[in-house]
């Protein structure tokens, strides 16, 4: 029998002792507190599966932080280990929903996980090589991948519905060749943007008699975490402090369809100076505040 020093020794003992063990303690505070609320008596079939989810989804994550130890800088790592937890923690609410819609409410409906988004924007910017700011305007094509996660609260029956929410979204854009007020040549380029934000908002629906629903929402939230890489000149990565970002959204929706209007606002503010080294000379790049308004149309089908 291993000895208390030897258990610590033993790294990879240790692992998967506290591993196996934080995700048992997870399924007895769900049972305990399923026992509590009265939930229905086969709800402990999706605290077991929730526990196995967790504890077999979560496992990657070790060797992946082993890897990135000592190897990346601090703010790179940091946003890796965010962006693996939301990831996971995203595939193991997948996972307990898909079970909880099996077992206990087969008629239960999901709202949209993922959204693949793309299209052609305008874009304005401004050189700054010289100190002054020399705007130019072009355009831009983009593609993406936007997933949301959403808690709601349904205070009263006639009373708009509270939700709290946490998104992430990541697109390439191309921008293409412009020419600025000054008349320098702008080189195309392209851009990579990820980034974090929490949100609360409102929900307001009105049922039809023929069972479908007018619905109009409003969030606002801060686009709290960043990350931005370049093309051009030296492919720099920058990282935008917080700024703020909304939407409204009006539309009607039945079981199987849904369109909607919506317009959105994203804003960041500058980033630090990034000090790129350039033989006997240093450049210095930032990325200057940015704002992104959308107006669009949904069109969907649920399944």
């Amino acid at each position: 029998m291993l000895t208390l020093e030897q258990f610590r020794a033993n790294r990879n003992v240790l692992f998967w002792g506290l591993h196996a063990a934080g995700w048992t303690a997870y399924g007895l505070t769900q049972y305990f507190s399923a026992l509590i609320y009265e939930k229905p008596s086969n709800y402990g079939q999706v605290i077991v599966v929730a526990a196995l989810a967790g504890f077999v989804l979560t496992i990657p994550m070790r060797y992946l932080y082993r890897r990135m130890w000592g190897r990346t800088l601090r703010a790179t790592a940091f946003i890796w280990v965010l962006a693996t937890c939301y990831l996971t923690g995203l595939a193991i609410r997948l996972i307990i929903n898909l079970t909880y819609k099996d077992l206990i409410e087969p008629g239960f409906e999901f709202t949209t996980l993922f959204e693949l988004f793309g299209g052609t924007m305008s874009f304005s910017a401004a050189l700054t090589d010289t100190g002054t700011p020399d705007p130019f305007e072009s355009s831009t094509s983009y593609i993406g991948l936007r997933s949301e996660y959403e808690h709601l609260w349904n205070v009263y029956d006639d009373w708009p519905t509270v939700f709290l929410g946490i998104g992430t979204r990541a697109w390439v854009r191309d921008i293409r060749d412009a020419t600025s007020q000054s008349g320098v040549d702008v080189a195309p380029g392209q851009q990579t943007w990820w980034t974090i934000y929490p949100y609360v908002g409102l929900e307001k629906k009105w049922l039809r008699p023929n069972g479908s629903e007018l619905f109009f929402s409003g969030r606002l939230g801060a686009t709290v975490l960043t990350y931005q890489r370049t093309q051009w000149p030296d492919d720099p990565a920058f990282y935008p402090r917080p700024g703020i970002t909304g939407q409204v959204e009006l539309g009607w929706r039945t079981p199987r369809f849904f369109v909607s209007g919506y317009f959105e606002a994203m804003s960041w503010q500058n980033s630090q100076d990034e000090h790129l080294h350039n033989g006997s000379t240093t450049d210095y790049y930032f990325s200057p505040a940015a704002q992104m308004y959308t107006t669009g149309l949904k069109v969907g089908l649920c399944f």
